[in-house]
């Protein structure tokens, strides 16, 4: 390597010089050292000669094969432009990172905002399965309690026997009918209230079956507790269904009074035969919570 350092040494360029560079020096050595320019001194000026030609012949040798001479000798101004170009090959990795980033953040807001419009398309067209299925539990519960057939003692004589039979295979129709509908929904809105909605229907009209008798509970301070409470949540939910314009705060007044009753009962009658129907009418109340009241 000797020899290369020193044919950039002859021709007076930096090591890290380009063939241009190269080349333009040499000329203009040639020019200045070749024997027509230099009549008196013709050995000298063809010995400058050869060691010219050498030197370009070198470099030119050397650079067309990619061999170039090792970095110069360390100067404060190396190391500062080797900081600076890692702070700007830092900023543009990062600038790159930025604008990936950025991509993926508009990507995922792009799939959100079409998840979210197809949602509420959905929604737009569930809500009418949704409303007749409400419009469904209304009508039947509403029945239900102006024909006074949540009364035991009515329902033991024949013809409100035969009508709760009647009632019984109709709201049966209807809870099919509301489960087609709620299969048609598409949104994961319509589709949660409408099966919370069925809920409430199943599980009130399996209450409506459970009729205890009251000869079951001998004690009358417990027997006078448990009927009060099922007289209060009977008063509640046949309002509730019936009343369709009542105050919010109120509905919610009304509900906490209906589970007072039986929360009492279940605390001071813990030993009750009855405490399996008190159960039962608080899992119709706490469906009934979640499928109409609770926002």
């Amino acid at each position: 390597m000797e020899s290369l350092r020193d044919a950039y040494k002859i021709l007076g360029v930096p090591i890290n010089s380009s063939i241009r560079v190269v080349r333009e020096a040499y000329r203009k050595l040639a020019k200045k050292y070749h024997p027509d320019s230099n009549p008196h001194e013709p050995e000298h000026s063809h010995a400058m000669m050869m060691k010219i030609n050498d030197a370009y012949e070198i470099i030119k040798w050397h650079q067309k094969r990619g061999i170039w001479v090792e970095e110069r000798v360390y100067s404060p101004y190396d190391e500062m432009l080797k900081r600076w170009e890692r702070e700007r090959a830092q900023e543009r990795e990062a600038k790159r990172r930025s604008e990936e980033r950025r991509q993926r953040e508009q990507e995922a807001f792009q799939r959100f905002w079409e998840r979210v419009t197809l949602e509420r398309k959905y929604e737009l067209g569930d809500k009418k399965y949704f409303d007749s299925i409400v419009r469904y539990a209304r009508a039947f519960l509403s029945f239900y309690y102006g024909k006074n057939l949540h009364n035991f003692a009515y329902r033991e004589r024949p013809y409100g026997s035969r009508l709760y039979s009647e009632y019984e295979v109709r709201f049966n129709r209807m809870l099919d009918k509301g489960r087609q509908l709620a299969r048609l929904s598409k949104s994961e809105r319509y589709r949660k209230k409408s099966n919370l909605v069925l809920g409430f229907l199943k599980t009130f009209i399996d209450d409506t079956k459970r009729i205890y008798s009251p000869i079951i509970e001998r004690r009358a301070q417990a027997l006078r507790s448990f009927e009060k409470a099922l007289y209060g949540s009977d008063k509640f939910i046949g309002n509730y269904f019936t009343h369709e314009n009542t105050d919010r705060e109120q509905i919610i007044e009304l509900f906490k009074k209906s589970l007072d009753g039986f929360e009492y009962f279940l605390k001071a009658y813990p030993e009750s035969s009855l405490i399996e129907y008190a159960q039962s009418r608080l899992g119709v109340l706490e469906f009934l919570y979640r499928a109409f009241i609770r926002d």
